[in-house]
């Protein structure tokens, strides 16, 4: 995915950041598959969790902007599960490359409540993954 992000067409290059979000999306929902659990044993933030997962696939770009304002509720529930954080954090820093601002803005508003809530290790990652490939 990455050799096709920088193909000169841009239509390749919007295509292959959908397929790399679209691909994280669904690592994040192999990694933690809860069919086995009943409704009622799931918390309410992997409820909500989820339910971000489900709306993140959908064609519908409102649909999965709004995916990532539930992601964003989830990093701000008091029962949050800390081993959540690589796989929400890949799927913000997915959004960001975005072309649409609507996606952009709700990525950007998710990592803030990432780092709001989880502090220094959170900017810490996000600096290196912006710095890679910086000479």
């Amino acid at each position: 995915m990455e050799l096709l992000e920088r193909h000169p067409l841009a239509s390749v290059r919007a295509l292959a950041r959908n397929a790399r979000l679209l691909l994280s999306i669904h690592q994040a929902v192999g990694q933690n598959d809860t069919t086995g659990a009943s409704d009622e044993a799931l918390s309410s933030t992997m409820k909500q969790y989820q339910e971000a997962l489900r709306c993140l696939q959908d064609p519908l770009l409102p649909v999965r902007g709004h995916g990532l304002i539930i992601l964003q509720g989830v990093v701000k529930a008091p029962d949050f599960d800390k081993a959540l954080v690589p796989a929400i954090m890949d799927i913000f820093l997915q959004a960001l490359r975005d072309d649409d601002s609507f996606m952009y803005l709700n990525a950007v508003r998710g990592l803030s409540s990432l780092v709001d809530g989880l502090g220094k290790e959170i900017l810490r990652s996000l600096s290196s993954a912006y710095m890679e490939g910086l000479d």
